[in-house]
């Protein structure tokens, strides 16, 4: 019961759709579509750390949060820069590579065009680089008002950081956005900075997941984000049942 009034206080924080004067997409995956083997990087990284002698404490964490880690457990190791290093080099390559085949996934850049007509500012914030990011958003003509990418904060999402950078530079409050993207570390994003959320189901999460989270919103598909601004027009006499869910809560 203690959990069940803390999470509608949260909510009650949020504020409302009345309120929400930007969007903040998630980047690959939501917009477009990025083929990244994390999982092969992640490989190599703990490969390379055991050859190097490097003290690994939790595996299980996504590469740039072990990064950090396996730099603040081996103090003094001369292994740690090279190492680091090396890996980012990595990932850099292997996130320009993929950029070079992104493209937009379906109905997204209509959503955001129909978004800034109705004077909804639009936000990217992603873990990829900057400059693969860039090459991605030019190439495809993407709408935006502001990208924040891992290059331009020191912690990146969920940590509260990346999306106060970003509200910030959009000139909104916390209650005035809502955050939108296909894995359950968006919706902790949004939570953590006490936003509204919307998770848009794939390959990579089920309706479930986000539903753990605490998402205020799931939808099948970004098109479907267009019932939240009016974009998208209702059926007569039935609510989809993200709407109907977040109005009976």
């Amino acid at each position: 019961m203690k959990n069940k009034r803390s999470n509608d206080e949260r909510q009650a924080g949020r504020g409302n759709l009345g309120q929400v004067k930007g969007v903040v997409f998630d980047f690959d995956g939501t917009i477009v579509s990025i083929h990244i083997d994390f999982r092969g990087i992640k490989e190599i990284l703990l490969e390379s750390a055991l050859k190097s002698g490097l003290r690994v404490v939790d595996k299980e964490k996504p590469i740039l949060e072990l990064l950090d880690s396996i730099s603040r457990e081996n103090p003094g190791n001369r292994s740690v820069r090279g190492f680091i290093s090396g890996i980012k080099k990595i990932l850099l390559e292997e996130e320009m590579k993929s950029a070079c085949l992104a493209c937009p996934l379906p109905g997204s850049i209509k959503l955001m065009e129909n978004l800034r007509d109705r004077g909804i500012k639009i936000a990217i914030f992603t873990r990829n680089c900057r400059q693969a990011v860039m090459s991605v958003v030019e190439k495809c003509s993407i709408p935006h008002d502001v990208i924040v990418t891992r290059d331009d904060v020191s912690r990146v999402k969920p940590d509260k950081e990346h999306l106060s950078r970003v509200a910030s530079l959009l000139e909104l409050k916390e209650n005035e956005i809502i955050v939108a993207g296909d894995h359950p570390m968006d919706i902790r994003s949004a939570r953590n900075f006490n936003a509204l959320s919307c998770g848009l189901v794939s390959g990579a999460a089920c309706r479930k997941d986000f539903e753990r989270e605490g998402a205020d919103f799931v939808f099948d598909s970004i098109e479907d984000m267009g019932y939240l601004f009016g974009i998208k027009p209702l059926m007569p006499r039935k609510l989809p049942n993200p709407l109907l869910g977040y109005l009976l809560k």
